[in-house]
């Protein structure tokens, strides 16, 4: 075997420097073209749960929504038992969240493409991304080629999760009442 010095593939390279750079400037070129005339934007909307620790030592929640308005409960970090960031994430949410008026058809109009049941909500649930390495905030994100509609979307979610853990608290709370009235009626 030839022992070849690299002084040599430099002169190669130097004797092809005009090769060398167009090659370069058009695999540039064509990558700038791709990433400005082709690339759809997309936009990103947060929303956010805001937790609280109280003086009593147990942790107050406070739903933040991108409106500034604010709903409390009395419940935990983990929604009172339940796990806030898997509900969010969950497929019952993403079908409640559904279920509001008009959404199904803003989105066929949005995409203009008539999703089935399925695939729409597997589209939600693409899009939906949930956060909760801050210690004191849980985030939910929506992504979507639309300001607007992501914004709505993450707002929206905001709304089904907060009236999900209401309900789901006032059952835990119906459960318990129960349990505690037979307890006392066995004395």
């Amino acid at each position: 075997e030839q022992f070849v010095p690299v002084s040599e593939y430099l002169k190669v390279a130097w004797r092809r420097r005009y090769l060398i750079v167009l090659i370069t400037a058009a695999i540039v070129s064509a990558t700038m073209i791709k990433l400005v005339f082709y690339t759809q934007k997309t936009y990103r909307a947060e929303g956010a749960f805001i937790v609280r620790p109280r003086a009593s030592g147990s942790t107050y929640l406070a739903m933040s929504l991108l409106a500034g308005s604010s709903i409390s409960s009395s419940m935990n970090a983990s929604g009172g038992g339940y796990d806030i960031p898997t509900l969010l994430r969950s497929r019952l949410l993403t079908e409640k969240t559904l279920e509001k008026p008009s959404l199904r058809e803003r989105f066929n109009s949005e995409y203009r493409v008539k999703f089935s049941e399925k695939d729409l909500v597997k589209k939600v649930m693409e899009s939906v991304s949930v956060d909760s390495s801050r210690m004191t905030t849980i985030s939910v994100f929506y992504i979507d080629k639309n300001p607007r509609f992501a914004a709505d979307m993450a707002n929206l979610f905001m709304d089904t999760l907060s009236e999900n853990l209401v309900s789901l608290s006032n059952s835990d709370a119906l459960k318990k009442t129960a349990y505690l009235q037979a307890q006392i009626r066995k004395k």
